[in-house]
């Protein structure tokens, strides 16, 4: 074991062992960080949540902020970004109450990340935006750095460069120039990659050697970044010897220490580049198979990411169902005690009594046994109820007969997303109560529509709702279903917006888009838990969705290639569409060839 994993692992139960179970929370902090690093994320949120348990009966507000932003970073780190956004704002609303910016400053700038990868940069901006402040108010407002080049660089994928220059120029201005300071070079560096961007490869430089001149080299990723920079803006420019001076630099960097499989492709990939142009062959190829082999470890490394979170949402069951079944465990005892007293009290009665009484009792008893049965029988049938309403049926019996239900990867599912338009208007001319009775109309109707259709509700986002076909019994009809399905609630919605416009009555319209591809499927959360579905499927039918036209049903090339052969439909090529964070895509318009067929109403 790592002589740094071994010391904080000892001092935290050392502390515990003395009592001073406030301590043992903090050693515990440093021990699953620790394990963060060596990439041991399981052991790590173990830790974490038998600290969060701790510092919640201590009531150490502070103690529990710390432990959800270090959850929240945990499950980033290995892909889990809605359980990554619980625990964020978790850690957010505890900081906000404690008053202490450190710690909404770490939120906020992970919620910045998340946003950053799952929506876009003009989000994620945001959210950097308000780290950069929230760090500007703690006694290291150097901090803020970090926040601001992100959000330069956010700029930079939107090829907003300007807006990126003026950012890190505002933030040097804030921490000058500062010798061995990560947070001055982190800015220096964002301008070299602005600058190279925008091809002016003469300031890239420049601003690469200002970064390694200020750069702290304990950060030795930070400095191996820099070289890298540095190294392929004068490869861009045509001075191979300087490029394979700063890439030699950074590679005996990396072999001194252990790097990040990114930080050890992209020297690989630049030496292949480089030797390509100079020679020798024999090196060119044998840096080119290096980053081949890097790349594969990176697609690894993603896999057992992924593998990471199927383990820890099995052990969020796992401790969900030991829970539940502590719980049932002490109601039985509490019933068997309350049974008992009544019991010793019935017989005290009957000893005075006589057999009359007895024969009473026994009469009395059988007809509490029978109703105690049938209100049993009764909470079963609503909880199966329960349990089908809000999970797929297979997944349902899986988690009643084992306790738990393991998460599935499934090849071709066709997710359904709907979205009104109109809403906040509508918002503005009715009561909270008659928009809600509203969306509950719309939504009951929809419940209906899918359920004849065969397809799964998975859940509603405010004014949206999301289902999916070939979750429970993946069939070749399922796209087609699902399509049928969304033709019927614009049919519907078609209607309903017709009955409201007559009766002078505002009245929603609404856009609905269809992607088909592989998903991860399981259950998450411990309390008030979900059936969800994951990947970049999901992503993709919700750009569908937001790239359609409303009164239509937007579908992707992949749905159209399986449903395109469905008896009684039509389709209308859109051609390539900019979707956004994903580029053009193939989209297309479907409808009925007689519009109206399958307007089947849900009342």
């Amino acid at each position: 074991m790592d002589s740094t994993t071994a010391c904080a692992r000892r001092a935290a139960g050392l502390w515990k062992k003395i009592g001073d179970l406030r301590q043992a929370a903090v050693a515990n902090n440093f021990l699953a960080a620790d394990l963060m690093d060596r990439g041991e994320v399981t052991e790590a949120v173990k830790i974490l949540k038998e600290t969060l348990a701790t510092n919640e009966v201590l009531k150490d507000s502070a103690g529990m902020a710390g432990n959800h932003c270090i959850l929240g970073g945990a499950y980033s780190a290995c892909g889990d970004y809605p359980k990554a956004l619980d625990h964020y704002q978790l850690a957010l609303a505890l900081g906000q109450a404690g008053f202490d910016p450190d710690v909404i400053g770490q939120c906020l700038s992970g919620i910045g990340g998340i946003y950053y990868i799952q929506s876009g940069p003009d989000t994620a901006i945001y959210f950097y935006q308000l780290a950069a402040e929230a760090f500007a108010r703690t006694h290291w407002p150097q901090r803020s750095a970090g926040p601001l080049a992100n959000i330069a660089r956010a700029h930079i994928i939107a090829k907003n460069y300007a807006a990126a220059l003026k950012v890190c120029e505002e933030g040097l201005e804030l921490f000058g120039t500062e010798r061995d300071h990560p947070a001055t070079a982190d800015l220096y560096l964002t301008m070299s990659q602005v600058y190279q961007a925008m091809g002016d490869l003469e300031r890239s430089i420049e601003c690469g050697e200002h970064a390694l001149a200020v750069n702290d080299p304990g950060s030795v990723n930070l400095q191996v970044t820099i070289l890298l920079e540095i190294g392929r803006s004068w490869f861009v420019k045509g001075v191979h010897p300087h490029a394979l001076k700063n890439a030699e630099q950074a590679l005996a960097l990396i072999g001194s220490f252990e790097l990040d499989l990114t930080l050890q492709h992209h020297a690989a990939a630049l030496l292949a580049d480089i030797y390509t142009k100079t020679g020798p062959a024999e090196k060119a190829l044998f840096y080119y198979k290096e980053s081949i082999i890097y790349a594969d470890s990176i697609n690894n490394e993603s896999i057992r990411r992924k593998l990471v979170v199927l383990e820890l949402r099995k052990q969020e069951v796992a401790d969900s169902s030991r829970a539940a079944g502590a719980r049932a465990v002490q109601q039985v005892a509490h019933q068997q005690e309350m049974f008992g007293e009544q019991r010793t009290k019935r017989n005290f009665m009957l000893a005075g009594l006589g057999v009359l009484v007895i024969a009473g009792g026994l009469f009395v008893r059988l007809r509490l046994t029978r109703r105690a049965k049938r209100v049993v029988e009764g909470h079963l049938v609503r909880s199966d109820s329960l349990l089908n309403n809000i999970l797929p049926s297979d997944v349902a019996e899986e988690l009643k007969h084992k306790g738990e239900a393991q998460a599935r990867d499934f090849d071709n599912v066709s997710i359904l997303f709907t979205d009104f338009k109109g809403f906040t208007e509508m918002s503005e001319q009715l009561s909270a109560q008659e928009l809600v009775a509203e969306i509950n109309t719309c939504f009951k109707a929809f419940d209906g529509i899918i359920g004849k259709h065969g397809v799964e509700k998975i859940k509603t986002i405010g004014d949206a709702y999301m289902a999916a076909g070939g979750l429970s019994l993946p069939t070749d009809r399922s796209s087609l279903n699902t399509v049928l399905a969304a033709i019927e609630m614009q049919a519907f919605m078609k209607h309903y917006t017709a009955e409201r416009i007559a009766r002078n009555k505002p009245a929603f319209t609404m856009r609905v888009g269809i992607h088909t591809g592989p998903v991860v499927a399981g259950i998450v959360g411990v309390k008030k838990f979900q059936y969800d579905i994951w990947g970049d499927t999901v992503n993709i039918a919700s750009r569908m969705e937001s790239s359609g036209e409303v009164g239509q049903v937007n579908i992707s090339e992949a749905t159209y290639a399986l449903v395109r052969n469905g008896t009684g439909l039509s389709f209308t090529p859109r051609g390539k569409v900019q979707a956004k964070g994903k580029g053009e895509l193939e989209m297309y318009f479907v409808q009925r060839e007689i519009e109206g067929a399958a307007a089947i109403f849900v009342e």
